[in-house]
C-alpha cells in the first residue's frame, strides 16, 4: 500500500511540474540574420547596360534574354529589353515589352512613367498617334 501510496504522490508532483512547465512561456529565439544574396540577374543586367553604352545592341539583347530566364518577374529587365528594342527600331515588340513590365509594377512608379513614355514613343515611330496620347494621359 505505501508502494501505491508513493507512487501516487510521485505521479501528483510530475503531473503539477508538467503543468508548470507548460505554463513559462518558451525562451526567445534569436532572430536569423538576413543573407544579403545578389539577385542573380544583376551582373548580367550591369553587362547589358554597358553594351547598351557603347551600342551592341545584339549582346544587350542576349544578356537581357539571359537575366529573364533567370528573373522574369523583374521589371527592370523587361523594360531595359523594351528600351534595346526600340532603338533596333523592332517598336511593336517596344511595346509588349513596356506592357510586360508594366504589369509587374505599381501604377504610380516612376519605372511604371517611363515605360508609358516610351511605348508612346513606339506608337509615334509606328504613326498611331492617337494611341501615344492615351498613354501620355496617363502620365
Amino acid at each position: 500500500m505505501r508502494y501505491l501510496t508513493g507512487l501516487l504522490i510521485l505521479l501528483i508532483l510530475l503531473l503539477a511540474g508538467c503543468q508548470w512547465a507548460a505554463m513559462s512561456p518558451p525562451p526567445p529565439r534569436p532572430e536569423p540574420e538576413p543573407i544579403a544574396v545578389a539577385p542573380p540577374s544583376s551582373p548580367l543586367l550591369a553587362s547589358a547596360q554597358q553594351a547598351l553604352a557603347r551600342d551592341d545592341l545584339a549582346g544587350a539583347e542576349g544578356y537581357l534574354e539571359r537575366a529573364i530566364r533567370l528573373d522574369s518577374r523583374n521589371p527592370l529587365l523587361w523594360h531595359t529589353l523594351a528600351q534595346t528594342k526600340y532603338r533596333q527600331g523592332d517598336y511593336p515588340q517596344t511595346i509588349q515589352l513596356g506592357r510586360r513590365s508594366n504589369a509587374l509594377l505599381p501604377p504610380n512608379s516612376s519605372l511604371h512613367r517611363e515605360n508609358l513614355r516610351l511605348m508612346a514613343a513606339a506608337h509615334r515611330q509606328l504613326g498611331q498617334e492617337e494611341q501615344a496620347r492615351k498613354l501620355e494621359a496617363e502620365l
